[in-house]
């Protein structure tokens, strides 16, 4: 492995197709993936199998006829490279231990399989370490989703390899303190998981009425009377009717003027009961009475890649919204001019952002620091009325509600893309608690959801530090740092020479006769 500087006593500098085979997995037709492991099927791994280990809780299953070359199953002790990922991931690797199943691999990964003499855990170590990870990325082709290395890519890859006996010394010692660094990891990853049930938890009591006292509890404590939801929604929505009679009679004659349409109510046949001073209501009927509600961002043909400059005004796009919050760091730009252009759909604090396709349902709430942006046709801009509904309690019922992430699967577009268009937003059932406890709700809401995301920060900051002092073990590794050399090990450089020539005595065996050139029998005539 090339570092810039001189290798340790007796290792020497190869290349990964020096050290091992290089074996591509299979590409296959999506009409040969079987439902689960029947008879005749094998496991197949996929890039979302190779994780810090390689994981069998979701993995595809092909007929085993699909396998052509016994090479192509998964032995212990081989290597597993995502082949196309993202930037971030293409090259990552995992470690075959011990396969539990009869196992091939996919057509997005390979397998590195280490030549005789090379200890397999050592190539996995240096495989990962951040140097080679590095060199991956720099080998593969990119494209805007997506990045791809060849086996012809990665073949030169450089690497140091140490005397034999030094191989084993540096395994046991690196595995001794990983498996430590693994602890820590593994102790995190439950951390954050307790993180996520306690979110969800909190967001659950949010939108069923048990985060805070309702509002009717409250009155009935205090002996007072109160506003339930319903009534709200019913004040609201005569407001829009007579704000909507008085905008007709100043621009329209008399006689003219088409009938009121009040917007369309939730069906609530099939919603659950809510606590007492709720309501059911559909998104449509909680929209300011002189804004449209729902408003999808420009089609292709209005904004297109030309159009993005280095900096500018945010565009906004769905992989700006997270699970937790509104970012920009996935935003694209636009000049000034453009934004103009678009001003239909630039941002204004207060409002929602809901993604219409892919991570459908994912919900933010625009600041003042994202007001004046643009949202991209990924997104859709919900503007509704502050007098009948508290924003950033819309954002926690979207991401705690069951019966959200029902109707969204009712009325997704079909099975070959996750979509849902503005009528159908529209026709979203909402709880609706009175608005004073809509506020109380948000706010207890925000301070418990504030907690948990703190907590989560400081366990990624910790991972990050983690993974620091991975590499830093595997950088001490392979600079023959992390155990003494020994002055008898047998050098490196007779161990590649063993290698070669039993590669090369491999290739004498499996070469082919030449065949005899065919001539044509001559016909009389």
């Amino acid at each position: 492995m090339s570092t810039g500087t001189a290798l340790p006593h007796g290792w020497a500098s190869a290349t990964l197709e020096d050290l091992s085979d290089i074996i591509r997995g299979i590409t296959f037709p999506a009409s040969a993936k079987l439902p689960g492991p029947a008879q005749g099927a094998v496991v197949c791994l996929r890039t979302s199998n190779v994780q810090r280990l390689l994981e069998y809780e979701d993995v595809l299953y092909i007929p085993e006829s699909f396998v052509k070359r016994d090479e192509q199953w998964l032995q212990a002790g081989d290597t597993v490279i995502s082949m196309a990922n993202s930037y971030e991931l293409v090259g990552k690797v995992a470690f075959a231990d011990k396969p539990p199943a009869a196992t091939t691999i996919g057509g997005f990964i390979s397998i590195i399989r280490p030549a005789s003499g090379i200890v397999p855990r050592l190539l996995y170590l240096q495989l990962g370490s951040i140097l080679v990870q590095e060199l991956m990325r720099k080998k593969a082709s990119h494209t805007v989703n997506i990045s791809n290395l060849s086996s012809r890519s990665i073949r030169p890859t450089p690497l140091a390899i140490p005397p034999a006996a030094e191989q084993g010394r540096i395994v046991t010692a690196a595995d001794s303190y990983l498996s430590r660094v693994d602890d820590a990891v593994a102790t995190l990853e439950r951390v954050q998981r307790h993180l996520e049930r306690y979110r969800a938890a909190v967001l659950k009591g949010a939108v069923e009425g048990r985060l805070v006292p309702t509002e009717a509890e409250l009155a009935r404590a205090e002996g007072r009377d109160y506003e339930p939801a319903s009534a709200l929604l019913e004040r609201i929505l005569g407001e829009r009717r007579r704000q909507w009679a008085n905008d007709i009679a100043a621009r329209i004659p008399r006689g003219k003027a088409k009938k009121f349409k009040p917007p369309k109510e939730v069906g609530q046949e099939r919603l659950p009961d809510l606590p007492d001073g709720w309501c059911w209501a559909a998104v449509a009927q909680l929209g300011e009475p002189d804004e449209q509600t729902v408003l999808t961002g420009p089609f292709g043909s209005m904004l297109g890649r030309d159009d993005f400059v280095p900096a500018g005004v945010p565009l906004l796009t769905i992989g700006c919204l997270t699970s937790s919050a509104l970012r920009l760091d996935k935003a694209n730009y636009i000049t000034e001019k453009k934004a103009h252009e678009l001003s239909r759909y630039r941002t204004v604090a207060g409002d929602l952002l809901f993604s219409r396709s892919a991570s459908v349902g994912r919900v933010g709430l625009v600041t003042e620091e994202l007001e004046g942006a643009v949202i991209n046709y990924h997104l859709m801009r919900l503007r509704l009325a502050t007098t009948v509904i508290n924003p950033q309690y819309f954002v926690h019922y979207v991401r705690g509600a069951a019966v959200v992430q029902e109707y969204l699967r009712g009325v997704n577009h079909g099975a070959t893309r996750d979509g849902i268009n503005t009528r159908e937003l529209l026709g979203m059932p909402v709880a609706l608690p009175p608005r004073p406890e809509q506020d109380r709700i948000a706010q207890e809401a925000d301070r418990q959801t504030t907690v948990i995301h703190a907590t989560h920060d400081d366990a990624l900051r910790i991972d990050a530090r983690i993974q620091r002092l991975r590499q830093s073990i595997l950088k001490w590794a392979f600079e023959g740092k992390l155990v003494d050399q020994d002055p008898n090990d047998e050098p490196a450089s007779v161990l590649l020479e063993r290698i070669q020539a039993e590669c090369a005595a491999q290739k004498t065996t499996k070469k082919k006769p030449a065949r005899r050139k065919r001539t044509r029998a001559k016909v009389s005539k």
